[in-house]
This record gives structure tokens, sequence and C-alpha cells, in this order.
């Protein structure tokens, strides 16, 4: 009789019986307006409510006990905090996107049990298994192009554009709605590069010396070595409190506005202690600030800290508990004028790419500009406490950008090799796996229509392909 897969998995004591309520489409309620005096009413627009399925189940034990302990395995198979793909055996090209709903009561006998699985679906409609996909380079592109919606319903697509060129602005155009990011540049708004990199660290210990500086709070003892592309400490030295390697770097310019960004990997089993701690210098290789990822206590909470400082005076505007035991993300630190603004950012690795999961800002402003000394090296160290055992301390990579204030110009949003992601189902758009909502305020995210649809992409000289992905959704 069949079984299904819920959130990718399947149960071989589980069988689906016969009697099964699978609605042939979405309940709708029909909204009917009467007016007084009309005969009748005015039809308008039905609300589709969510779809339930009711799944009639038998479940094979081996005996009583047995039969107790796949309840709990249904429990933790089944109960998820948002909908996932459900796919039956006898429906193998469609995908309910469901979760469990009520309870579930098994008719038990020693072998066996009977009941009556709930699903509901917040997403009513059903989408078709295998993900429609469109690849356009730039040479098609330049005339638009077709894309067919084989569904019975209009569908949310995803677009995956990687530009060949530097642009103020990307939009994408159909029949009726259009999508754009950024700004046209215009004959009174020349563009510009908000951003300028002036430094980027290698997998290389070369160009790097001993920092002129000590580690706050302890002593600069070790050494820095590379490992796997990273910065790790291959000797930590010894110490009666923090110790550990320092290093430095110039940057090759002397900045003062800047925008410094740090790639960590934090983290530490109960009772190891860890710092990573990266320094803003300036000409006199002495701190300005410093970006810092740590565990101080045995419980392995990390913590994350952000410090800008000029002589005896000194902030700390971010210095909190992170939310995630590890930290496999970045810091970054932003200075225009009187106004600092930094992020904190955890990434995770999906398909072989770093994307960004979560990402909150923080600013403060200099109003007694305390804090204004230009920024000319950069710093790193990495430490363990006393004679606790370290956790994982590593820095992933940091580069260095000058930044650039322009009035009346439109500033560049993305170059070569970046790619934008947009999200017509999730209503977001990405930059390089990072959200980047600069939406043109008339846009918005839309459907593709059934049957034939045409898209322009412009400005299409500055892309290199488009990557085009959609699953027709039925009623």
């Amino acid at each position: 009789m069949g079984s299904f897969t819920f959130n990718g998995q399947r149960r071989s004591y589980l069988t689906v019986l016969r009697g099964r309520k699978r609605p042939g489409w979405a309940p709708i309620r029909r909204n009917i307006l009467t007016v007084p005096g009309l005969s009748g009413g005015l039809n308008s627009l039905p609300d589709i409510e969510p779809r339930p399925l009711d799944i009639p189940v038998f479940i094979e034990a081996e005996n009583m006990t047995d039969l107790q302990l796949l309840k709990e395995d249904l429990a933790d198979w089944l109960i998820t905090d948002d909908p996932v793909e459900l796919i039956f055996d006898d429906e193998p090209n469609r995908i309910y996107y469901a979760q469990v709903d009520g309870s579930f009561d098994l008719d038990e006998l020693v072998y066996y049990g009977t009941g009556v699985i709930s699903f509901i679906c917040p997403d009513p409609y059903k989408y078709r298994t295998a993900e429609a996909v469109g690849y356009y380079n730039q040479e098609t592109l330049q005339s638009g192009i077709l894309i067919e919606n084989t569904g019975t319903l209009p569908t949310p697509p995803m677009f995956e554009v990687e530009l060949k060129d530097k642009t103020t602005y990307l939009d994408i155009i159909g029949e009726k709605d259009y999508m754009r990011i950024g700004k046209s540049e215009s004959t009174e708004e020349a563009p510009y590069e908000k951003y300028q990199k002036v430094w980027e660290s290698t997998p290389t210990m070369t160009g790097w010396a001993s920092a002129s500086y000590v580690p706050d709070g302890g002593v600069k003892t070790g050494t820095i070595s590379i490992q796997n592309g990273d910065f790790v400490a291959t000797d930590y030295g010894t110490g009666s409190a923090w110790h550990g390697p320092a290093v430095m770097q110039s940057i090759g310019s002397v900045l003062s506005d800047y925008y410094f960004r740090v790639f960590f990997n934090v983290s530490s089993n109960h009772g190891q202690i860890t710092r990573c701690e990266a320094y803003l210098l300036n000409t006199s290789g002495q701190p300005i600030g410093k970006l810092v990822a740590l565990v101080r206590h045995a419980s392995s909470e990390v913590e994350v800290e952000v410090n800008i400082r000029s002589g005896g005076k000194s902030t700390y505007f971010v210095n909190q508990k992170w939310k995630f035991r590890s930290f496999l993300g970045y810091i970054d630190i932003e200075k225009v004028g009187t106004r600092f603004t930094a992020h904190v950012a955890q990434q995770r690795v999906e398909n072989g790419e770093i994307l960004t999961s979560e990402k909150y800002a923080f600013t403060f402003n200099d109003l007694n500009n305390e804090y204004q000394e230009d920024l000319a090296a950069v710093g790193l160290h990495i430490g363990a406490n006393n004679k606790n055992t370290p956790g994982k301390a590593r820095f992933r990579g940091a580069e260095v950008s000058s930044v650039n204030q322009q009035e009346n110009g439109v500033e560049y949003i993305g170059e070569s090799g970046d790619t934008f992601t947009f999200d017509h189902k999730a209503s977001r758009i990405f930059k390089n796996g990072e959200l980047f909502m600069r939406k043109d305020f008339g846009a918005r995210f839309f459907e593709l229509a059934k049957g034939m649809n045409t898209l322009v992409f412009n400005p299409a000289e500055t892309i290199d392909h488009v990557k085009v992905r959609w699953r027709d959704r039925f009623k």
C-alpha cells in the first residue's frame, strides 16, 4: 500500500492504509458581500485555507515494548518546527509542505498499531518534485528570455545573477512586474565605488612581523602558523594569565575612514579557554581598537567584542555572549567620520559554499572626536589562559577597505564575480550569500505566470550569466 517520505526520511515499520483523506484541492472559502436591496451578493476574492491531510497508517512492531519505542521514534521524526517536504509513494512527482497537527492515537495490539496521522499544509498548494532550471548566458540575455511554467498556478522563482562587470543596478522585468536593486546612474550622478580594498590577508606568514603591541591582559609569546589556510597558534608559550603569539602587518595605506572585516572559527569543549583578537593599529603600531571572539568560561560560551580606543580612552560598543555555542563567522567595523558601525555574523557551510545565517549590527557615534586615529596596520593574536587547555581558535582571513563618501554619486552595488540571488518565495535578496535588501521602492517579488513568461535583465552587458530555478505549482 506504500508509505511516504517526510523531511527526507522514511520508516520501514510504517505503511499507509486505505481511507486516506487527501483533498483534490485546498479548501476554498468564498467571500460573498451582501448589499441591502441587492439580490444575491457580490463575489470578492476567496480565501484559500490550509490543506489538511489525514493519513491512516499501520505500524508493525516486534512486541508491545517495541511498539512504544516506535511511537517515540515517530514523534522525533514527524514533529518539526516548520513545514517540510512530504512526498507520497503513490504521488511521487508532487511535494506537499506539511507539518503534523493534533495528536496521534494508536489502536494497539501486541505486534502492531493502527492510527491516523494528521498533517496540515499552511502553504495549501502542491509542487512538482523535480525543480525546473534554466541557464542563460549574456548572449541569450540581450533579447530577453522565455520561461514556461507548466503548473496550474503562478509560482515564485529564484534568480541567481552573476556579474561580469561593475554595475550600479540590476533589473528583472516581467510582463506585469519588475524587480530592481540599486540605482541607475544619470548625467547628474556619476557612479563610484564606496569600498576600495587596500589589503587582504593571504594563507602565508609572508609580510607578518612580531607585534610591537602587547595583547590586552597578557603577554606576547609563542608562534602563529598556517594550517589548512587558517592562522593558528602552533605554540602558545607560557604565562600566568592570557598568553600567546601576536603578529602585525602594514596595510600599505593610512586611512581615516576604513572598513575592517575578520573571519573567525572559535569554539571549545567544556573547560577549554581560548581567544582570537584582531587589532586595529595606528602608525606607531599601537592598538586603536580590536575585534574579538573568545571563550573565557569553563561552560564554553563564545563571547564577541568590538573595542575602539585612543590614548587612555576605551569603549566596548559590542560586548556580549554570542547566541551560538561556536562561532564560525566574521566581525567587521566601519568608520565614517565620527560614526562607527560593527556587524557580527554567523556563517554556515552549505553545498561547499559559506553562507551567512544571521547578522547583527551595532553603532557608536564618537560625538567628542575621541577615537579619530588613522588605521595603518592590523594585528592578530591567539591566546590561551594560564594552564587551561585552549579550544579551537582560528583566523580564516581578514581584509581592509577604504571608504569613499561621494556626494551626488551612485554607488556600484557589485563587480565581476559577485552573485545576486533573488528568492521570490522567501522575499529575500542576497549578495554572495549575505542579505542585500536594497530594493527599489516600486519593485516587488513577483511570480511566474501560468504558461509562457518573457523576462528582460538589465543591464545585460554587465551580466555573465543567469540561473533561474522554480517548481511548477498546482492547486
